[in-house]
């Protein structure tokens, strides 16, 4: 299996305000209902940005005084998946969500891993020991190079996803 990405861009406007939205997505085939969910989630973002940043970001150039009306740099938004497969059935999804403005950028991941043959999510005891997978999210992480990275449950969580152990054995997809 290989993944094919498709790219959207746009740029979004209210009044005065306007917003370049990126969106690159997984294409979604027949029988892997996972990318759907993604491109709900793209979806929804864009409405986000159209009904309520926006909305924010006229009334911000409203206020502000005439010399500071006019943006030098275009704000983006980006809504950006990436994958990694696992084996024939299973794939690694990385998902960043950026807002670029005003020299800020606010970046917010999520991590999951499907099994595109079921279209569900996979829990990460298929992937470590239940005693070294019991101190994570257990379906927040992802797999880079047989190597599983999760993020710690609990009151120590961590922004960014740490190296927890080598994959264990997956059986077959037969």
């Amino acid at each position: 299996m290989e993944l094919a990405y498709t790219e959207t861009r746009k740029i979004l406007r209210h009044g005065r305000a306007s917003l370049a939205y990126r969106a690159i997505l997984p294409q979604a085939a027949g029988e892997r209902a996972w990318g759907e969910h993604y491109v709900k989630a793209a979806g929804a973002l864009e409405r986000w940005a159209a009904d309520t940043l926006l909305p924010r970001m006229e009334l911000s150039i409203e206020r502000a005084p005439r010399r500071r009306r006019l943006y030098n740099v275009l704000p983006q938004l980006s809504f950006l998946c990436d994958g990694a497969v696992i084996d024939e059935r299973r794939i690694s999804v990385t998902v960043t969500v950026l807002l670029e403005q005003d020299g800020k950028v606010t970046r917010r991941q999520d991590f999951r891993v499907w099994d595109t043959l079921m279209g569900t999510l996979c829990p990460i005891e298929w992937f470590l020991p239940r005693k070294e997978a019991r101190r994570y999210e257990r379906w927040a992480f992802a797999v880079r190079d047989g190597w599983v990275w999760g993020l710690r449950s609990g009151r120590r969580q961590t922004p960014e996803p740490i190296k927890i152990g080598k994959v264990k054995y997956l059986p077959s997809s037969s």
